[in-house]
């Protein structure tokens, strides 16, 4: 295995890296709170992407289509919450778990049954190309990926740290911890 490649994988993993950890972030934050191990937020995931790739085909603009797909994926995530896992808080955590299952298997059937089975491509025009760093080629799909994981992450820190909302956020994630506190006065 030669350097380049060494050095090509590296940046290809630190950018699938980055989907990973904004995924596990916005599991963390669901389960600090609720105390619900919420596998379909993936399948959220995917409905914000198909979402944002059926508005941009539509209307071709991508940042209209990204800030209304994060809109409607947050109002589904907001759904699920109020109709299917709030009225479960109070049975045993393993029924919460299978309904987050069931959620998952609905939404990988709805996007099959919807979309085909096969990926569908997103593209954009300013998206092609890259740049090579000695030798190293890194594509601008991925440093969009960097760029808006670290900014993402930045602006999360600041809600979570200097905002009233991360405030009680974080007075919610110590309540489930102490004994005679519940959940819904989080909710």
């Amino acid at each position: 295995m030669t350097l380049n490649l060494l050095a090509q994988q590296l940046v290809n993993a630190v950018a699938l890296g980055s989907i990973y950890a904004m995924i596990a972030v916005g599991l963390a934050l669901v389960y600090g709170v609720l105390r619900i191990l919420h596998v379909a937020q993936a399948g959220i995931y995917a409905a914000g992407a198909f979402i944002g790739l059926f508005l941009y085909q539509k209307t071709g603009s991508f940042l209209l289509a990204l800030i209304l797909a994060m809109i409607l994926a947050g109002i589904i995530g907001a759904a699920i919450e109020r109709f299917i896992y709030r009225p479960m808080l109070a049975r045993p955590r393993i029924v919460v778990l299978i309904a987050s299952i069931g959620l998952m298997i609905c939404f990988s059937d709805v996007f099959r049954i919807v979309a085909g089975p096969n990926q569908l491509p997103f593209d954009m025009p300013s998206l092609r190309g890259g740049y090579e760093v000695a030798g190293v080629v890194i594509s601008n799909i991925d440093a969009a990926i960097l760029a808006g994981t670290a900014l993402i992450f930045i602006l999360l820190w600041i809600v979570l740290r200097k905002t009233k909302l991360g405030r009680h956020h974080g007075r919610c994630a110590l309540q489930c911890r102490v004994p005679g506190h519940g959940r819904r006065d989080c909710l």
